[in-house]
């Protein structure tokens, strides 16, 4: 076997394990074609992410007509982003890493998926660019975990705050108790009793200072 044919095989070897390697994964990962990023498409765990099937282009800077991809819809920080703002487009335009970013894609379903992404360029062997790949990160159950943590932290404030309120409900008992006491009892000596009004009124003035 010449060195022409073993290197053939090498790649075809080497093709068949990154092919394998792809489909195992338990993250997602996008690649573009060229450094336009019009065509964009992924392993079979993203493409499940994003309710897609093999051969559908992802990329939201495909062209008009391409319905796929207008199905999904991406936000940071709940705003929409466009495809000048995504991870891989960014790699290629800034020639550098980008990201991590956190992404919430919204999916044909309507359903969303958030995901942490890291963009970055790809070079030929004289070192320009020629395309870009991204690695995407599922925060489902972080974000899930975050929500549970906040609201069990808004759960604890709450009661307090009814602790709080039952605790100073029953200290103000006693002391409005007297004080009714002491009303009832001004009430029934009239205003003539002015030593027994005046007695009442310190009695009063002792229990809300």
């Amino acid at each position: 076997m010449n060195k022409k044919t073993l290197r053939k095989q090498g790649l075809l070897d080497s093709a068949q394990r990154l092919k394998a390697l792809m489909n195992a994964l338990p993250v997602g990962i996008t690649f573009s074609t060229d450094t336009t990023c019009e065509y964009i498409t992924g392993n079979p765990y993203l493409l499940r992410k994003l309710e897609m099937v093999h051969g559908d282009n992802i990329s939201i800077s495909a062209l008009d007509d391409n319905l796929v991809a207008r199905k999904l819809r991406h936000f940071i920080n709940g705003r929409q982003i466009t495809g000048a703002e995504m991870p891989m487009q960014r790699a290629i335009a800034e020639n550098k890493q980008i990201g991590p970013l956190e992404i919430d894609v919204e999916l044909p379903s309507g359903k969303h998926w958030v995901h942490e992404a890291v963009g970055a360029p790809i070079y030929d062997e004289q070192g320009n660019v020629i395309a870009s790949v991204a690695v995407n990160v599922d925060l489902t159950e972080r974000k899930k975990a975050e929500e549970a943590d906040r609201l069990e932290r808004l759960v604890g404030e709450e009661k307090q705050k009814i602790e709080f309120i039952a605790d100073a409900t029953h200290e103000l008992r006693t002391p409005l108790a007297i004080i009714k006491g002491n009303v009832d009892l001004a009430l029934r000596a009239g205003l003539h009793d002015v030593k027994s009004t005046k007695e009442t009124l310190k009695a009063i003035d002792n229990e809300v200072v």
